[in-house]
C-alpha cells in the first residue's frame, strides 16, 4: 500500500487531504491523487474568496473608504519657479538722457546795436547753447528680471492637498444596524394582546404575559453599545425608549394591557427605581429573612444577580408550587429581556438570587376585590370597636383605681390624725396624773375648787377638740 499527503496553505488557511491505494493498481492510484488536488484545489478557493462575498450589508449610507497615497497629490506653495538666479548687466539697463539745464537753445540771443551814425552802441550777445553739463544721464532696467540666486524646489515647497472627494469611512457596528427592521407601529402589537379579559387582574396580568412567549429582541435593528448591541423591542417603543434594557419594560408593558391602573400598581423601567417606589408604597415584601413572603400569581418578582442589594432584573410570577423531588418550593416566571427572548423560567424558592417582590392588589371592581373590601371595611370597624371598648375599660379602670387611691389617702390620713389625737391624750393624762398623783388629797384653799384627775382630763380633752 502506497499513502499520499497533499498539504495546501494559503492565508493561513490549511487543507491537508491524505490517501492510500495498492501498489499494483498505479492507475487507480493515480487517478485518486488527482481528484485528492482537484477537491483541494476547489476548498482553497472557498477559502480566498474575496471578502466582499462575506460582508454584511451595511445600512449608514456610506462606503468604506481609507485614505491613502493615492488620495493625495503633491501641489506647489512656494510660490517661486525654479531658475539659476539673475545678475544684472549693461544689457539690462538703457540710458536715457534727459535735458535739465531747462533752457532752449539760442535762447537769451541779442542782435549788436548800432546809433543813426552807425556807430555800434552793444555788441550782439550769442544765445545759449546746450553743453554736456545741460543733460543727464541715466540708465534705466529693462530686463525686467530681479536679481536672485536662483531657486531650486524642495520638499518644503510642496504640500500634500486630498484630491480624491471622498468622505474618509470606517463601518463600525452601528453601520449595521437597520433601523427600519422590526419596527412595529401600536397597532401591530396591540393586535397580540388577548381580548378575553376578566377583570381578574393576576389572571389577565398572566394571559397577556403568555400573549408575548418567544418574542425576541431585533438583531438587525440594534445600538450598538461598547460591550454588546441593545435590539429594538416593542416594549421599549412602546414605554418610549425603544434600545433600552427592556425586562422591567416588559413587565410595564402586560400591566398596562392588563387593564391595571398605575393608581393600583406603579410602573417603571428601572428594576431600583420600582423597588424603591414599591417599598414607598409599602407593596414590596422581602424574599428572605424573618418576614419572608411567599409569593402568589400576579406578583412582580425582583431578582439581584450581583448580591449587592441592587435589584437587576424583574419578572411575573405564574405559580409557586411543590418540586415533588423533596427539594422545596420553586417559583416559575415569565421574564422579558431572558436570553433577549420572552420565556418562562423557574426557581427554587429559597433561592439568594430572588431579592423580593411586588404585591399585585385585587380588582377592586372584581368580585373578590369587593368581597375582600368588604371584609377588610368589617376587620376594620371591628378593630375600631375593639380600639374604642378598650380605651374606655382603660379609663373606668384609671378612674377606680384613682378613686381607690384617694380613699386609701383619706383613711391614712385618718389614721394619722387618730395616732396623733391618742398621742396628745396620752401624754395629757400623765400631765394630770402629775399634778394629783394617786393616793395623795388635799383641801381647796380659799375659792380654788378641788381638782380631780377626772375633771382635769376632761377638760384637757375639750381643748383638744375645740382646737381641731
Amino acid at each position: 500500500m502506497q499513502q499520499f499527503v497533499l498539504l495546501w496553505e494559503h492565508d493561513r488557511k490549511r487543507v491537508v487531504v491524505t490517501g492510500r491505494f495498492g501498489t499494483k493498481n498505479v492507475a487507480a492510484g493515480t487517478l485518486l491523487v488527482a481528484l485528492a488536488c482537484i477537491v483541494a484545489f476547489a476548498m482553497m478557493c472557498v477559502f480566498s474568496t474575496p471578502a466582499w462575498t462575506e460582508e454584511k450589508e451595511t445600512f449608514c449610507g456610506k462606503k468604506a473608504h481609507t485614505h491613502t497615497d493615492k488620495c493625495y497629490e503633491e501641489v506647489l506653495v512656494c510660490g517661486l519657479e525654479e531658475g539659476e538666479g539673475h545678475t544684472h548687466t549693461d544689457a539690462c539697463y538703457e540710458e536715457t538722457v534727459t535735458l535739465i539745464c531747462g533752457m532752449e537753445e539760442g535762447e537769451g540771443a541779442q542782435e549788436a546795436v548800432y546809433d543813426e551814425e552807425g556807430n555800434l552802441v552793444s555788441e550782439a550777445v550769442p544765445g545759449h547753447v546746450h553743453t554736456d553739463a545741460c543733460y543727464e544721464t541715466n540708465k534705466v532696467l529693462i530686463c525686467g528680471l530681479e536679481e536672485s540666486e536662483g531657486h531650486k524646489h524642495s520638499k518644503d515647497c510642496y504640500e500634500k492637498k486630498l484630491v480624491c472627494k471622498k468622505e474618509e469611512h470606517k463601518h463600525t457596528d452601528e453601520c449595521y444596524s437597520d433601523k427600519n427592521a422590526d419596527v412595529e407601529s401600536a397597532a401591530t402589537w396591540e393586535a397580540t394582546i388577548p381580548g378575553n379579559l376578566t377583570g381578574n387582574w393576576a389572571d389577565d396580568l398572566i394571559k397577556v404575559a403568555e400573549s408575548q412567549l418567544g418574542y425576541a429582541e431585533s438583531t438587525k435593528n440594534f445600538q450598538a453599545g461598547e460591550k454588546r448591541h441593545f435590539g429594538y423591542t416593542r416594549y421599549g417603543a412602546w414605554y418610549g425608549n425603544a434600545y433600552g434594557d427592556w425586562c422591567a419594560m416588559y413587565v410595564s408593558f402586560c400591566l398596562n394591557y392588563a387593564g391595571i391602573s398605575t393608581e393600583f400598581m406603579p410602573r417603571d423601567a428601572s428594576c431600583p427605581n420600582w423597588v424603591s417606589t414599591l417599598k414607598a408604597k409599602d407593596m414590596y415584601r422581602n424574599a428572605h429573612g424573618e418576614k419572608a413572603y411567599t409569593p402568589t400569581k400576579g406578583d412582580i418578582i425582583f431578582f439581584d444577580w450581583e448580591g449587592d442589594g441592587t435589584s437587576d432584573h424583574v419578572g411575573i410570577v405564574v405559580e409557586v408550587a411543590d418540586s415533588g423531588n423533596g427539594s422545596g418550593k420553586y417559583v416559575k416566571t415569565i421574564e422579558g429581556n431572558s436570553g433577549d427572548i420572552v420565556q418562562y423560567c423557574t426557581y427554587p424558592l429559597s433561592s439568594g438570587e430572588i431579592m423580593g417582590y411586588g404585591v399585585l392588589p385585587l380588582n377592586p371592581e372584581s368580585e373578590e376585590g369587593k368581597a375582600k373590601a368588604a371584609a377588610e371595611e368589617k376587620a376594620k370597624k371591628e378593630a375600631e370597636e375593639k380600639a374604642k371598648k378598650e380605651e374606655t375599660a382603660k379609663k373606668a379602670e384609671e378612674a377606680e383605681k384613682a378613686e381607690e387611691a384617694e380613699k386609701a389617702a383619706e383613711a391614712e390620713a385618718i389614721t394619722v390624725q387618730a395616732n396623733a389625737t391618742k398621742d396628745t391624750v396620752t401624754e395629757a393624762t400623765v400631765a394630770v396624773l402629775d399634778i394629783q398623783p394617786e393616793g395623795v388629797s388635799g383641801e381647796p384653799q380659799g375659792d380654788a375648787q378641788r381638782v380631780t384627775p377626772a375633771s382635769a382630763l376632761g377638760g384637757f380633752m375639750k381643748s383638744i377638740v375645740s382646737a381641731a
